[in-house]
């Protein structure tokens, strides 16, 4: 009796581009971020303005392309990935920018003037900083977790699952926190303005958590 023919399952070379995906996105990231930056320390705001499309667009496909919504399997577990169809995905991702652009830069701008960003002046500096760290950190983790409850107090009490997402928003927060070290130095150089030094401390820090997020993933942070 013939037997069906099988054909053998096509991995290797696929498997490993895949794999690579976050990379190559985090490469694309930091290298836009690198050729903007003269840009940046001359006209602060005008250029947040103009590259914040497609910071926008680069974080929707590194979502659609590379995350999976994961949702909890029970009280105790660290939760189930969820399958959906690209054009899911695809409006999911942008309902996830619109609330990153709108609540999340609203909280980040909170937070900002409270840490002493001015109030009175440098409004619309501040205000873009906040969406591009919004964009950054908060759009992955939404698009990930969506707004579960126990997930999200892991998270903002810094008890959550190491990966790619949790660790790139840490990494963000501490570099914006540490690019504000030399604003009050008072020596007067371009790259001092409000806010080029929070913005590449946010990239960078970015960069690197979500990297090291990579490399650690699955571990808690020692907290």
């Amino acid at each position: 009796m013939p037997t069906a023919k099988t054909h053998p399952r096509r991995t290797g070379p696929t498997s490993a581009m895949r794999a690579m995906e976050p990379h190559i996105y985090t490469a694309i990231l930091a290298s836009t971020f690198i050729t903007a930056f003269p840009n940046l320390v001359s006209d602060p705001a005008s250029t947040l303005l103009w590259t914040l499309p497609g910071l926008a667009l680069l974080q929707a496909i590194y979502q659609v392309r590379c995350l999976r919504v994961l949702k909890p399997a029970s009280p105790s577990g660290t939760g189930r990935k969820e399958g959906m169809g690209v054009s899911s995905k695809i409006i999911s991702s942008f309902l996830t920018t619109l609330f990153a652009t709108t609540i999340g830069t609203a909280a980040l701008y909170v937070l900002l003037v409270l840490f002493g960003a001015p109030v009175t002046t440098h409004v619309l500096p501040t205000l873009l900083c906040a969406m591009h760290a919004s964009l950054l950190a908060v759009a992955p983790l939404v698009y990930k977790y969506r707004l579960e409850g126990r997930i999200w107090r892991e998270i903002l009490g810094g008890r959550a699952v190491i990966e790619e997402c949790f660790a790139g928003a840490v990494g963000m927060l501490v570099g914006a926190w540490v690019g504000a070290v030399p604003i009050p130095l008072g020596t007067d150089r371009e790259w001092q303005k409000w806010p080029v030094t929070i913005v590449t401390g946010a990239y960078i820090g970015y960069t690197v958590g979500k990297s090291l997020g990579w490399a650690y993933s699955g571990k808690r942070l020692p907290l």
